[in-house]
């Protein structure tokens, strides 16, 4: 069996921490034969993108890309041939 995890962050209390807790994620992995891809990794950096967020050592914010994507998205337009789903939703009188 495979099993693929795409996303891990690991984010410590403080600094001086920071490198015993990477020892001990990174002997937890080895102990389960996980392996990672060191060319998708961001090791040391002060802040990056991660799962449509912003993580810096502040904390995880929004990312400003992802809220101008769904600000500029054209909203559906139904026209006036096409054909509704009509759901025949239960009510008060059909529940008795």
């Amino acid at each position: 069996m495979e099993c693929y995890v795409d996303d891990i962050a690991i984010k410590s209390c403080n600094k001086n921490n920071h490198l015993h807790d990477l020892r001990t994620i990174f002997d937890l992995m080895r102990a389960h034969q996980l392996k990672m891809n060191l060319t998708k990794s961001f090791l040391g950096a002060s802040s990056g993108k991660f799962m449509g967020f912003i993580v810096t050592s502040k904390g995880f914010h929004l990312d400003p890309d992802k809220i101008k994507a769904i600000q500029e998205c054209n909203l559906p337009r139904i026209s006036k041939n096409s054909e509704v789903f009509k759901v025949g939703w239960p009510t008060s009188e059909g529940l008795s």
